[in-house]
This record gives C-alpha cells, structure tokens and sequence, in this order.
C-alpha cells in the first residue's frame, strides 16, 4: 500500500475519533492510541483518557505503535502533527508557566 494511501486511511480514522471525542464525556485528556503497519495495510486508532499529556512511539516488527495527547483545535492540526510525531518522534513545544525565552519569538 502507497504512503498516500496510508495518509489517507489515518485521515479517515482521526475524523472517526474526532467524532467520538466531541459526543464523549471529557474525563481527563484525550490521547490517540494506534498502530500503523510499515507497509501501511494496517491502521488501528482509539480514544483513550490520561490524567496528564504522554506522548510515546515505538517502532517495532516494521509497526508504529504510538500514544498522542489531542491537545489541538481542530482535526486538521491532528492530522498534521501526529504524522510529524510519527515520522519523527518530534512533540510539540510547549511553553511551562515559569520557564525563560531563551531567543526572541520574531524577528521585528
């Protein structure tokens, strides 16, 4: 199976879990829980609630099994930055209450 297939089975399984997630009862935050088969032909994708954001990938036996906090606003941004976490393990960056700018966020 082609990457652009894969793209847009994953597409398809995070609409499904994004419906899910706006008819469910929020009990902590929401995480996608899946695996993808290297050759893509498997895609498997649930909803599951942590008391705090775990971002976990594991390649293994040609698989991508991984866990990613849904902490975006929308499916499309989903979409986007799990398969940048899968590609290449990169989480977001998220600014702590408390922690210095070490560089300037725009050049003016």
């Amino acid at each position: 199976m082609e990457r652009k297939d894969t793209a847009r089975i994953v597409a398809e399984k995070i609409v499904e879990v994004w419906d899910e997630l706006l008819n469910s009862e929020v009990v902590g935050i929401p995480h996608l829980v899946g695996r993808i088969s290297s050759d893509g032909g498997e895609v498997e994708m649930s909803l599951v609630f942590f008391d705090e954001p775990t971002y976990e990938r594991i390649i293994e036996d040609g698989c991508v099994s991984f866990t990613f906090p849904l902490e975006v606003k929308d499916p499309k941004e989903l979409f986007m930055s799990l398969l940048k976490f899968i590609r290449e393990g990169t989480t977001p960056s998220i600014l702590e209450p408390g922690e210095k700018i070490k560089e300037l966020l725009r050049r003016i």
